[in-house]
């Protein structure tokens, strides 16, 4: 989805060759099932443990090991082969790139340091910058205002998954920042980075090319989801407040890529 957006806001509403939008749509999205594929090869042992993960295919044995590696493998060459015959090299380098911060630095990280919820949003920024690239080619001021507003949103949105999931966490060891560092301090950092995603927002319309209506749609999506954030120093109920933030933080994703679609 954000991939697409990606791509169309680039093309600021001129025509797109079919065989872009398809060699986009399906290259990331088989690299990216690839990576999926690959990290819960990796990750089996600890997604057993936690219970919105358990009764995944590998814990559970019905689909092994050697039989997701090469399934991951196949969705691994199709999405390469793809996006390098229809897009370009760099929009290739930068889906690759989205797939080695996941598997080579998020997967094991988070076993380790609670940062790497932030070394995770190099990977989910990736298909949004992969979609403006394979129209552009380059990686300008808007890629890197794309790329912030993907981390900015990722924070707060894996941040209320946390707090609406800690008890798995906390089961799995998995040092999260709530599970570390508590709910408090989790909070501020959820409402420094909705001001983070409020400038970025800004940022891609002053110097990035989206247009007024752009501003006026997420600014105020935007605004909402700060006051979202703002109540969570008001409440007890954590599970419940990180439940409604993070249904919201997905409408505000979906808003996203419409709204650079679109406008």
């Amino acid at each position: 989805m954000t991939a697409i957006a990606g791509l169309l806001f680039a093309t600021h509403h001129s025509g797109v060759p079919f065989q872009l939008i398809f060699g986009t749509l399906f290259g990331i999205c088989f690299i990216v099932a690839a990576y999926c594929v690959f990290n819960n090869i990796l990750d089996s042992d600890i997604d057993a443990q936690m219970k919105r993960t358990k009764d995944r295919a590998l814990p559970t044995h019905s689909i092994s090991t050697a039989h997701a590696f090469m399934y991951g493998s196949v969705l691994f060459v199709l999405g390469t082969g793809i996006l390098l015959f229809t897009t370009n090299v760099l929009t290739l380098c930068v889906a690759l790139f989205g797939m080695f911060a996941y598997l080579a630095l998020y997967t094991p990280a988070k076993r380790y340091t609670v940062h790497s919820t932030i070394i995770g949003t190099l990977s989910g920024a990736a298909p949004l910058v992969a979609g403006y690239t394979a129209v552009t080619n380059t990686l300008d001021v808007t890629a890197v205002i794309l790329f912030l507003i993907m981390v900015a949103w990722q924070m707060v949105h894996f941040f209320a998954i946390a707090f609406y999931h800690l008890a798995d966490y906390q089961a799995a060891n998995i040092p999260v920042f709530p599970v570390r560092y508590g709910a408090l301090p989790t909070k501020v950092l959820m409402l420094v980075y909705s001001f983070v995603f409020i400038l970025a927002i800004y940022a891609l319309y002053a110097g990035g090319g989206a247009s007024f209506l752009f501003l006026c749609t997420l600014g105020s999506a935007a605004l909402l989801w700060t006051v979202f954030c703002i109540y969570g120093f008001f409440t007890d109920d954590n599970t419940r407040w990180g439940k409604r933030l993070f249904f919201y933080s997905l409408f505000v994703i979906m808003l996203l890529s419409v709204a650079l679609a679109v406008t």
